[in-house]
């Protein structure tokens, strides 16, 4: 017990002397300005309370005792004199309190670990499987027409229908295609979700900020590292690169709305800053640009099939050689607009496959 010791010294060698006592503090106690570097007791002491510190709100109830122990404990010392009362900077020789500081900003703390852990796992989410599909659609996604119009009080029920009525086109703007993404980026927009609801149950504007701003910083991760990590798979399998353009549709969809969806449960002092739809055109860019890449190396596939320049030829020479080579790279063509629709008929949009077979087939026709 480390007050036991301290009474022991304070009683027995130093004759209940706060004049000696004070120059213990910044050998016993430590720096606060050197928290990184020192060994000090109170570093010892703050570097427990954080490994302990708990991952969720839900466990800071059986947390309440540690925090109180370590304020009766600083009070303790201060009342030896060991310690000043004030929060971490020396008072006339002392060293201040740093225990009781941190527990006071426990919330802020616990959110800082979760951000932490939040991002790890959503990390190694994005470094796993990238092979791994499933369908979604708009009748059972989070972010369908009909769960957003629950969203909105009775009141508003008649603007939201006239705004977002589903035969029109604001409706088709917000409905989401039938389509295959990768179980990544479900489990990352799960994960996003989960955050956004655990920021709107905070009674700490801090803490939700905190919250809020990591789900930010997952779809941030999701640009960066998802396109690097598994580029050669990207490169190598045309099925591959377009579930990541999918990904990229997938998680705009809900960017678009995910911050409607919690907005008004936030916080008040944050409700107004919650914004996610400035993350859309990002990923819809990035999302584009593999879809035009893909298309742009099977055009190249097709024209290489066609690259013999004798068939410019063919309707003033009736060569066999030239008819049999044309006929070859016509079927040529036709296996690799086969193969990409294959790859590609059960896992993009509908609307966005038809568009890829029609400029493709298009190419077929107008040869070179």
């Amino acid at each position: 017990n480390i007050l036991t010791v301290l009474r022991f010294i304070e009683l027995h060698l130093l004759d209940t002397n706060k004049q000696r006592m004070m120059f213990l503090s910044a050998p016993l106690w430590g720096k606060y300005e050197d928290a990184d570097t020192q060994a000090g007791l109170s570093h010892i002491l703050l570097r427990i309370l954080k490994e302990t510190l708990p991952e969720s709100f839900e466990r800071l109830v059986h947390y309440g005792k540690v925090v109180s122990l370590a304020k009766n404990f600083e009070a303790e010392l201060v009342a030896m004199g060991l310690i000043s009362d004030t929060d971490g900077i020396k008072h006339q020789n002392l060293c201040g309190k740093v225990l009781t500081p941190y527990v006071e900003d426990i919330e802020e703390h616990i959110a800082q670990k979760q951000r932490t852990s939040l991002l790890g796992k959503s990390r190694e989410i994005m470094m796993g499987d990238y092979l791994s599909s499933m369908v979604v659609k708009d009748e059972t996604d989070r972010c369908s027409l009909a769960s957003l119009d629950e969203l909105v009080s009775s009141e508003k029920k008649s603007v939201r229908k006239k705004e977002m009525d589903i035969g029109n086109d604001i409706g088709d703007f917000f409905f989401l295609r039938s389509m295959r993404v990768s179980v990544c980026a479900f489990r990352i927009m799960e994960l996003i979700h989960e955050t956004m609801l655990e920021a709107t149950k905070c009674t700490s504007a801090a803490r939700a900020t905190v919250l809020y701003h990591t789900c930010r910083d997952i779809f941030e991760l999701f640009r960066s590292i998802v396109p690097a990590i598994h580029k050669q798979n990207m490169d190598n399998s045309p099925r591959v690169a377009m579930l990541f353009h999918n990904d990229c549709l997938y998680l705009s969809h809900h960017a678009l709305v995910l911050a409607h969806m919690y907005r008004h449960d936030m916080p008040l002092e944050i409700r107004e800053g919650v914004v996610t739809v400035d993350q859309v055109p990002l990923l819809r860019e990035l999302g584009d640009r593999m879809f035009e890449e893909q298309i742009r190396k099977h055009k190249e596939q097709i024209m290489e099939a066609f690259s013999n320049d004798c068939y410019y030829e063919l309707e003033e020479v009736e060569d066999k050689g030239i008819l049999e080579a044309f006929s070859s790279s016509i079927a040529e063509s036709l296996k690799i607009i086969n193969d990409v629709r294959g790859q590609w008929s059960d896992l993009l949009p509908e609307n966005i496959f038809l568009y890829s077979m029609l400029v493709l087939c298009n190419d077929l026709r107008v040869g070179r």
